[in-house]
């Protein structure tokens, strides 16, 4: 099958089933990642069955480990992963046809995922047993700079693709209506 890119629009009807569903804490935009998951599901699930849902840097990891790893919580955020209760949606997700066993483990940012094994090692010239880290998006590392960096009700932009608004509010924002990411900040 062609590759799916990062900004790559195909899935507009997967979008609108998934926003028609109404339980997912953000509106998802067609280029995200859970409508682009449906979309392969509907057009090549026989290609599907057995397998593992992988984002870019969960794919890197994984090789570079020689096993499956967890995926951080930023990169699962546009895969439908609900941060606040700190687990993928089940019944949402059922709902509109993604099944449980195609979803990796979830962890935060800064967690070991495990070292970089003999094979790596020998292909990349890295030590084996360097340790590997879950890290995060583009987007989110910007919003912790935000939070570090702005009193509440205060905003800027972060120049990436897309260019975002980030800001600092005392509690999360949800909207279903638009495509608004929140992250938590841990209780340190």
């Amino acid at each position: 099958t062609q590759e799916l890119m990062y900004d790559d629009g195909r899935a507009q009807a997967e979008a609108e089933i998934i926003n028609e569903c109404g339980s997912f804490p953000h509106r998802m935009q067609p280029s995200w990642a859970l409508p682009k998951l449906l979309w392969f599901l509907r057009h090549h699930g026989a290609v599907m069955r057995g397998a593992r849902l992988a984002h870019q840097a969960d794919f890197i990891n994984r090789r570079l480990a020689g096993h499956d790893v967890a995926t951080d919580s930023s990169n699962a955020l546009k895969t439908g992963y609900d941060l606040v209760h700190q687990r993928w949606p089940q019944d949402s997700l059922a709902a509109v046809g993604i099944p449980e066993d195609i979803l990796p483990e979830v962890v935060l940012p800064a967690k070991q995922l495990g070292t970089v094994c003999r094979e790596a090692a020998e292909i990349t010239g890295m030590p084996a047993g360097t340790p590997i880290f879950a890290g995060t998006t583009d987007g989110c590392a910007a919003q912790i700079a935000v939070l570090r960096l702005t009193e509440p009700r205060r905003c800027c932009t972060t120049c990436l693709y897309p260019v975002a608004l980030s800001g600092r509010a005392a509690s999360p924002y949800f909207s279903s209506r638009r495509a608004v990411s929140s992250i938590m900040p841990s209780s340190n």
